[in-house]
């Protein structure tokens, strides 16, 4: 994430530990009071998509999930993106 900001010339924030990605098809639910979680088969199916419409100038940092185990068949898979204007 902090190469791809510098590449557009955004400074990285000062504390990239504060910066969380949002994960749209992840299914990694909170199993309890302390803040667990359990990382889950995705409910999505390949297919499914979202579309989301900026109301602003954004940078988006985005990455397909590349770890091996549960997720994804338990495969990397790719990821499509598409840029309207």
């Amino acid at each position: 994430m902090q190469a791809a900001l510098r590449a557009v010339d955004v400074t990285p924030p000062e504390q990239p530990e504060l910066v969380h990605p949002h994960n749209l098809f992840q299914n990694s639910p909170v199993t309890n009071l302390e803040g667990q979680i359990e990382i889950r088969e995705p409910l999505a199916k390949p297919g499914d998509y979202v579309v989301l419409h900026a109301m602003d100038k954004l940078v988006v940092v985005v990455t397909a999930c590349s770890v091996v185990g549960v997720v994804n068949g338990g495969e990397p898979r790719e990821l499509l993106m598409e840029v309207y204007e």
